[in-house]
C-alpha cells in the first residue's frame, strides 16, 4: 500500500503516537492514518452542510426595514426616528 503522507510527516506522527501511547512505529502510523481519514470524512460532510446552509440563506429573501443599516448613511448622526 502506498503512503498518503510525506516521509517527514510520517516520522513526526510516529514520534507523536509513540509519546502518546508508547506503541510501535507501524501501529502509530496506522492509528494516525485512521485519525486523518475520519477527519477528512467529517470535514467533507461539514463542507456539504455549510454549502447547503449558504444556498438556503442566499435563496431566502432578506427582510429590509424602512431605514435599515444598509440604507442609512453612516456619515450622519442617528436621529430619534432611527431608533423607532
Amino acid at each position: 500500500m502506498r503512503h498518503k503522507l510525506k516521509k517527514k510527516t510520517r516520522k513526526r506522527l510516529k514520534r507523536l503516537a509513540r509519546t502518546m501511547g508508547r506503541v510501535g512505529g507501524a501501529i502509530a502510523v496506522e492509528m494516525v492514518t485512521e485519525m486523518i481519514a475520519t477527519f477528512a470524512e467529517r470535514s467533507s460532510e461539514l463542507t456539504v452542510r455549510i454549502e447547503r446552509h449558504r444556498a438556503e440563506r442566499a435563496a431566502a429573501p432578506r427582510p429590509r426595514s424602512e431605514n435599515g443599516a444598509r440604507e442609512r448613511d453612516h456619515g450622519l448622526p442617528r436621529t430619534a426616528d432611527d431608533h423607532a
